[in-house]
């Protein structure tokens, strides 16, 4: 039975490998409009949940990050027409971003999307140029890459130590 038993806690710390996700990263968020910086905070990432919004008349504007995809909603339900362009800025992943991509929602809004390694970056053109009352919502597809993170050496001493409780246990049934 204790063969049976090694042998399982062997394999499942093996198989096991530590990783990072985008959910738990402390990022900071800021949000610009006329080169004025409206918000400026940082969060931990949750899912689900939004880790951005910014009170906009009656309206907001939300920017909720998943493990895969980011959300923007801009609800401008009563704010005034003044054709500012507004930015988003999220840094601190700390995975390393390899791809951030319009997936839906109006493109001809979007004035520019860029990303670094850990980093977004996104641009609404003149959003407060839209109807009063319009909710525009994007989503973004986000693509990161985890570097594996290795066993650490207790690990190994684990299943060493396993294997050779093992086999004494096995040496003393031989003998008796």
């Amino acid at each position: 039975m204790f063969d049976k038993f090694a042998g399982a806690v062997a394999a499942s710390l093996i198989a096991s490998s530590a990783s990072a996700a985008v959910v738990g990263d402390e990022v900071t968020g800021v949000l610009t409009a006329l080169s004025v910086s409206l918000l400026d905070e940082t969060t931990v990432v949750t899912d689900p949940g939004v880790e951005f919004s910014f009170s906009v008349g009656s309206g907001f504007l939300s920017f909720d990050i998943a493990e895969t995809a980011v959300t923007v909603i801009y609800n401008l339900a009563t704010f005034p027409s003044v054709g500012a362009v507004t930015t988003w800025d999220v840094s601190g992943f700390d995975d390393q971003i390899t791809g951030f991509s319009l997936a839906s929602g109006k493109a001809n809004l979007i004035d520019a999307v860029s990303f670094t390694a850990d980093s977004i970056s996104l641009s609404v053109a003149d959003f407060f140029a839209v109807n009063e009352g319009a909710v525009n919502t994007w989503i973004f597809d986000l693509e990161t890459s985890v570097a594996p993170v290795p066993l650490p050496a207790s690990g190994v001493l684990l299943v060493a130590g396993l294997a050779g409780l093992g086999f004494a246990s096995r040496r003393n049934k031989l003998k008796g």
